[in-house]
């Protein structure tokens, strides 16, 4: 993509969308605004990821996904269950980093089927599902390294 399709792509989005929940970073010296992170990613990223894996479970507009791969992760998935959430995550990942993934779909009834991570996040989630106990459980039985 060249400079100026970025540009026009960022401007796009900022005009046309709805994104202020989570402050990004898109490039060219344009944030989506909303809510900042950084300090719940001095204590996610304090530690190396490099060469991992990463689930956020409820990843919104994507932030923790992005920032993790910035901070070296081979991989990061996002589960959200907000369609537009979701759109918006994906539109931003074209910008950012398009090797994020996005899944569709409720925690409590998706079925990672063998997948593993080596970091989850389950960040600001818990309190909305019907079941957190055995959410936690089954975090842990995806969770290869560390859980937040």
């Amino acid at each position: 993509m060249t400079e100026k399709s970025q540009q026009e792509q960022i401007a796009k989005l900022l005009e046309l969308e709805h994104v202020k929940y989570q402050d990004i970073d898109l490039g060219q010296g344009a944030s989506t605004g909303g809510n900042r992170r950084t300090s719940m990613d001095d204590v996610l990223f304090a530690s190396d990821l490099a060469g991992l894996s990463l689930l956020d479970i409820g990843s919104s507009l994507g932030h923790f996904c992005i920032e993790a791969m910035k901070h070296g992760a081979a991989s990061a998935t996002g589960l959200e269950t907000s369609p537009e959430r979701l759109r918006h995550a994906r539109k931003i990942a074209e910008l950012v980093d398009p090797r994020i993934e996005y899944i569709a779909a409720d925690f409590e009834q998706w079925d990672p089927g063998s997948r593993t991570y080596d970091v989850v996040l389950c960040l600001n989630v818990l309190h909305h599902l019907y079941d957190p106990i055995a959410a936690i459980r089954k975090i842990m039985a995806l969770t290869r390294n560390r859980f937040y």
